[in-house]
């Protein structure tokens, strides 16, 4: 029987390509199309300050050799996959080649039909002699004959990508002089911009949201993703991280209450973890595989409180100690113990958790397990939590916690490192520092750009405060006398809070709640009040300033004009503004669960400060599934409220926060009309959905 010679991609491997691993509450099946953003793929430079990037599937086309480096669940096979399926619909020839399948073999044109018939039908020779092919080679090892494979296709294919693990990469390819041709490029986490994206994509798939609740939706999912993914270095942002969040806070929450939806999150990945490790599922060796790595963690954390990796000899020994007290089989400890499992051994002759999550993960469940016999491990974190171990660990553990008491501890150790400040109310006295700049801000704000051009720029800002936070040294020396430790410790115990009352709201008393809840807006509030100074202070600041230039300065320099010193004012005045904002907004972040609406209207009217009604308000505002008549009867309210001259203050973040909710979701004409009329801005005809 004579072949075709045309080709074409057989149904069954494409549906396998575009198959995924997730599911959500729709009833259709997720393919790859519907879920896909292009990741952050880096190229190597060799001035690593500039970040050049490749931005799509497009222009890694441009590319005739890539090595692709990531590591483990950063998409690196997601990514092969859509330059196959992008080469095919392009109608240029293209295979797409696990390298792990074929190692063992003597690299040959028989391998290359052979992968061809199980892809495409059609006539392979034909195929063959077709230009611009390109040749997608996944899972670089140092085993076998994998590199050989790609010198081998260099005669045939004009396009190899191949993909490689970042620990293989650094440890077997870096140098190799048979990839000195390929152009390297790496994965990175997700900016927010992008994960924003993914989340959009996951939702619109449902097929159950509104315009009008799109936006909303996607900021509740987002808050979820962002609450599990505390650091990028403990959980990266890759889509396969966040997918296994959404899915899990979708559909596969915990029916018994041990543990956090937080902690159920880690929970799945760890799972899934072992179960590509080979571990069977089944509970008793899960059992097993869990009790071996809590107290793996803490044996680990009394040897190095870094949570380091260990040396071969204490490894050992605490195996020798474990095999004493339980039992664990030879195939479970080897799975456990290898290059997919939990635990791997490192070059250099040490053990350690293969991924930060779990060490952490781990030696919270053990804190937990074991705080009535050692609380003074807790206590001692506690009064650290600048530190970011010490940090990490206790937020495991709350969600691990079962009983109240270690919640307990952590509250009243976390109270308030700067207790002696008082809160500021942000009342007219406060901010009359503020009145200048104010006046200069414009009424109307966004300019012509749509919602999702406004969310992306949004979300750019966000990765910016991102990076620029990741620079700073977040390990202090231990010197409890130095002011910036007791403000970053008191940013630290803000987030460990926010843990607590935003996943065990349901397991503690109401009054506990609100409790949690003052403590969270009070540290805000005092960490505002050491730079918000009043009119005289800030005229001594500025006095401050210009004594120390005139002192410090070259003789021809030591007069700072009057305009200079007014520039100084507003930039001070700038600065203050932007950390009130800021603060503000952490608290609310740190409180944005909508069952926690009815504690933060109790706080409001105990308080009746300014500082409480605009936390109110936005958390309203963040909260909420849609733009509704409470939220603008709300706003119409405190307008009202704020209405004199010397509180012009508040009634202007008001109406940024308003403007910047309303350019930023979909709100219908007459919505947005009632807003600008609320706040009395320019009255122009709203001619379209946003």
């Amino acid at each position: 029987m004579t072949e075709k010679k045309n080709f074409e991609l057989r149904t069954d491997f494409r549906e396998s390509l575009e198959d995924v691993e997730f599911c959500s509450q729709s009833e259709q099946t997720l393919q790859l199309t519907d879920l896909f953003v292009f990741p952050k793929l880096v190229l190597e430079d060799e001035e690593p300050a500039n970040e050049k990037l490749i931005g799509n599937t497009e222009q890694l086309h441009d590319y005739k050799r890539l090595l692709i480096v990531g590591d483990d669940r950063s998409g690196k096979t997601t990514i092969l996959r859509q330059v196959f399926l992008s080469s095919i619909e392009n109608s240029n020839a293209a295979l797409l080649i696990n390298l792990n399948e074929i190692k063992a073999k003597k690299p040959s044109l028989e391998i290359f039909k052979r992968c061809y018939k199980e892809q495409f039908t059609g006539s392979f020779d034909h195929w063959f002699e077709t230009p611009n092919k390109t040749v997608c080679f996944d899972d670089l090892s140092e085993d076998g004959r994998s590199l050989d494979h790609i010198e081998f296709a260099e005669d045939f294919f004009d396009h190899i990508f191949v993909t490689v693990e970042s620990d293989r990469h650094v440890s077997f390819f870096r140098d190799d002089v048979r990839l000195v041709d390929y152009q390297r490029c790496y994965i990175s986490p997700f900016t927010h911009t992008k994960q924003e994206k993914l989340i959009r994509n996951w939702v619109n798939n449902r097929g159950d949201i509104s315009d009008a609740s799109l936006f909303h939706e996607v900021d509740r999912l987002e808050r979820n993703v962002n609450s599990v993914i505390l650091d990028d270095k403990i959980l990266p942002r890759f889509p396969f991280f966040i997918l296994s969040i959404l899915q899990t806070y979708e559909a596969f929450m915990p029916n018994d209450l041990k543990i956090t939806a937080y902690g159920h999150c880690y929970y799945v990945l760890i799972i899934a973890r072992l179960a590509k490790a080979g571990v069977d599922p089944k509970d008793e060796e899960i059992r097993s595989c869990f009790n071996f790595c809590t107290l793996l963690a803490k044996s680990i954390y009394d040897i190095d409180e870094n949570g380091g990796n260990i040396s071969r000899s204490d490894f050992q020994e605490f195996v020798d100690n474990y095999r004493e007290k339980f039992i664990i089989t030879d195939a479970v400890l080897n799975r456990l113990v290898s290059d997919r499992g939990l635990i791997k051994e490192s070059g250099h002759n040490s053990f350690g958790f293969s991924l930060p999550y779990s060490y952490y993960f781990f030696l919270g469940r053990s804190l937990a397990f074991h705080y009535k016999k050692n609380p003074s491990v807790i206590s001692s974190m506690v009064e650290s939590s600048h530190l970011r171990k010490n940090a990490l660990a206790l937020i495991f553990a709350v969600h691990h916690a079962e009983d109240i008491g270690i919640i307990d501890d952590v509250i009243i150790h976390t109270m308030c490192a700067i207790d002696h400040v008082r809160p500021a109310k942000l009342d007219a006295q406060e901010t009359k520092v503020f009145q200048s700049l104010i006046k200069e801000i414009p009424e109307r704000l966004g300019g012509s750009k749509s919602v999702q051009e406004n969310r992306a720029k949004d979300r750019e800002h966000r990765d910016r405060n991102e990076k620029s936070g990741a620079t700073q040294n977040e390990d202090f020396d231990e010197d409890t006398e130095n002011p910036v430790i007791e403000i970053y410790k008191t940013h630290k115990n803000i987030e460990i809070l926010s843990q607590i009352i935003k996943n065990k709201y349901g397991d503690i008393p109401r009054d506990k709640v609100k409790e949690i809840a003052e403590a969270i807006c009070n540290s805000g509030l005092r960490l505002i009040s050491l730079l918000l100074h009043n009119e005289s202070q800030l005229d001594e600041l500025i006095d401050y300033l210009d004594a120390k230039f005139r002192e410090e300065s070259d003789v021809k320099y030591a007069d700072l004009t009057q305009k200079d010193l007014d520039h100084i004012r507003k930039l001070a005045s700038y600065l203050i503004f932007f950390w009130t904002m800021s603060h503000v907004e952490k608290i609310v972040s740190s409180l944005a669960k909508p069952e926690l609406h009815e504690v933060i209207q109790e706080m409001k009217e105990d308080s009746n400060t300014p500082a409480l009604d605009i936390i109110h308000y936005f958390h309203s505002l963040d909260t909420s599934v849609k733009f509704n008549n409470r939220q603008l009867a709300l706003l119409k309210d405190l307008v009202k409220k704020y209405s004199r001259p010397d509180l012009i203050f508040v009634k202007k973040v008001l109406s940024i926060r308003t403007q910047h909710h309303m350019n930023t979701h979909s709100l219908t004409g007459p919505q947005t009309q009632a807003i600008r009329a609320a706040l009395a801005l320019d009255r122009k005809p709203f001619d379209k959905m946003r």
